[in-house]
């Protein structure tokens, strides 16, 4: 296989473009003033002492946003109209409580990752949902294994009823699971309530239910709704929060909005704190930004290529094809790591096999990518199960430890002769790179 090495700074091209739309959104951000003390968003009110619509006094509303310039809030009544009010106008009523939601049970994060936006079938992580409606019992699923069992006559692999044949049906399906006290059922009714009921009033209900409960996943939700409805401190506030329980999806939100001045002052240095921990929770974007920022030397961090190709590595091995691309330029370049034209050509087939379309470019015409990756260059890059699974490497790498520290440096040989067997079948904490070098 040839590849056209001399392309392969097409990937850095997307950093050196990241890194002019982060410097545009810092120059175009804009903080309103947050709302009064006492207001938060999906807060329900009373309308009280409106002299233009009277009639409406008395009315119980959901506040959906607050809009600093004009110094009202949106409101949202039960029958789905919406009209802006003043503060001195809205009464902090108490919410309905849903049935079930005294038995809410414990929901831990583990890994830096919650099971709300996980398949329970082949456990992929974070992959869209289908439409909330067709998980009759509460269970996630992904789209792949939705269409499979959609089309089968088992119904649904976890209850074994047949899927609901319309919304209402799956709603009140949904609302009798909430009754039991499973945090799912709640969130993804919340979610048909929002996106396919359009009842913004009657989802925001179920979702406060688990932030109120102290549901990482909920907080993450619901800090991401405050920031783009002018909640920003709310927003913080919650985001960090669900930070602060282990979900990394919440610390790549806060880094994010710190790297580009959004909802706040830009702070790289900071930015670069919240992705270290992001990473270290296995985040794939994560690791890559960090490469990127140790690239170049940015955010307070040592400019470092070796660091760089490390971080590259691992968020490569997560799946990250951008990253595959950014190490493929490195080790065309030698840089941080010995020039290796063929596992340049390698990189680049595993990110096209994974969709990628500047890999896909840069492999010579004639190069079926479709084909799959090398086996043998897949088992010792030691890709994490979802990218293994992806890949077609049907179980996990058979290679002794010796084996993959035949051909490495002495410092990594030395680190098998004091450790031996006790790290045997715990390789990737060893973290071996293709060349022997030690990510972290």
């Amino acid at each position: 296989m040839s590849v056209d090495v001399t392309s392969a700074s097409a990937f850095h091209a997307v950093s050196a473009r990241r890194e002019t739309q982060r410097d545009v959104a810092a120059a175009a951000a804009e903080i309103c003033a947050d709302p009064p003390a006492g207001f938060r968003l999906w807060d329900v009110i009373t309308i009280t002492g409106l002299a233009s619509k009277p009639e409406l006094n008395g009315m119980t509303a959901t506040i959906i946003e607050w809009k600093g310039d004009k110094g009202r809030f949106d409101v949202c009544l039960c029958d789905g109209t919406t009209f802006g009010m003043k503060p001195p106008n809205c009464v902090p009523t108490a919410r309905p409580t849903i049935e079930g939601e005294e038995k809410l049970m414990a929901f831990a994060v583990v890994d830096g990752d919650s099971d709300f936006g996980e398949c329970h079938l082949c456990n992929d992580a974070r992959l869209k949902l289908v439409s909330p409606y067709l998980q009759c019992c509460g269970h996630s699923m992904c789209n792949d294994c939705a269409i499979k069992y959609q089309g089968s006559a088992q119904g649904c692999p976890f209850c074994r009823r047949s899927f609901p044949t319309s919304v209402d049906e799956a709603l009140s399906l949904g609302k009798r699971q909430c009754s039991r006290g499973d945090p799912r059922p709640f969130y993804h009714t919340s979610a048909c309530l929002s996106a396919i009921k359009k009842d913004t009033c009657a989802a925001s209900t179920y979702m406060v239910a688990l932030v109120d409960r102290g549901y990482a996943e909920a907080k993450l939700t619901m800090g991401v709704a405050c920031w783009k409805a002018g909640f920003v401190a709310l927003g913080t506030e919650l985001l960090h929060s669900a930070a602060d329980d282990g979900l990394a999806e919440a610390m790549m939100k806060i880094a994010t909005a710190l790297e580009f001045g959004q909802h706040g002052p830009r702070s790289l240095d900071k930015a670069a704190v919240w992705y270290q921990r992001a990473a270290a929770k296995g985040d794939p974007i994560a690791c890559l930004n960090l490469g990127t920022f140790h690239f170049h030397g940015r955010g307070g961090v040592e400019q470092s290529y070796t660091e760089a190709v490390s971080w590259y590595r691992k968020a490569a091995r997560l799946g990250n094809t951008q990253a595959m691309g950014n190490l493929a330029e490195c080790l065309q370049h030698g840089r941080g790591c010995e020039r290796n034209l063929e596992d340049v050509g390698k990189w680049l087939h595993v990110a096209a096999t994974l969709g990628d379309t500047i890999a896909q470019q840069m492999l010579e015409p004639n190069f079926n990518w479709r084909q799959p990756p090398p086996t043998d260059f897949l088992v010792r890059q030691e890709f994490h199960k979802v990218m293994a699974k992806r890949l077609g490497i049907s179980k996990p790498a058979e290679l002794s430890l010796a084996e993959l520290l035949a051909d490495t440096p002495d410092v990594d040989r030395r680190v098998y002769d004091v450790l031996g067997d006790r790290v045997v079948g715990h390789v990737p904490e060893v973290s071996l790179s293709a060349e022997g070098e030690a990510a972290p």
